[in-house]
């Protein structure tokens, strides 16, 4: 087999094929922590709730 016979495709033709310009981004609501929860995290505490949820 030869590579000349079946040539790769050109990086811009592959752009233009497979990128979108214009998607549109779902919209990712953020959720803010409370500090007892980073505490927790730290702490290790996390543990012994993630149990209860068992």
């Amino acid at each position: 087999m030869h590579w000349q016979q079946n040539p790769l495709p050109e990086l811009k033709a592959l752009q233009k094929r497979f990128i979108r310009r214009h998607a549109t981004q779902p919209d990712i609501p953020a959720k803010q922590h409370t500090i007892d929860a980073y505490d927790q995290l730290l702490s290790g505490s996390w543990i012994t709730q993630e149990m209860a949820y068992v």
